[in-house]
């Protein structure tokens, strides 16, 4: 195999990895699970929102801001990674929307720091 195939090939390869990490990193996705314990005595609803890196589902967020609303969750969480190098505006803009649904709990990641 020439050096120009074996290039090829490598670029391909390259640009689909390229692609299936774009489209699974802008997928809002919602996985549900269920913890029961002797220890909570009322049934609570929270919803877990991680690792968006200044991401936007939909203007303004609306899509991600629908979907939380859609869930009714008692408390939000917003476990790291919200910020990133492009500044507060969007992340600033979400949790403003979020604090209108139900309570926010914040705690930083590593692109907080």
């Amino acid at each position: 195999m020439t050096w120009k195939k074996k290039l090829i090939i490598v670029f391909g390869v390259i640009s689909i990895l390229l692609v299936v990490g774009w489209f699974a990193g802008t997928r809002l996705t919602v996985k549900q699970y269920e913890v029961t314990s002797d220890k909570i005595a009322k049934e609570i609803k929270l919803v877990q929102l991680s690792d968006l890196h200044f991401s936007e589902f939909g203007d303004n967020n609306s899509k991600l801001v629908s979907k939380v609303s859609e869930l009714k969750p008692d408390v939000i969480a917003i476990t790291g990674d919200l910020f990133d190098k492009q500044g507060d505006s969007v992340p600033k803009s979400l949790i403003k929307q979020l604090t209108k649904i139900a309570p926010v709990y914040f705690s930083p990641g590593n692109h907080e720091y």
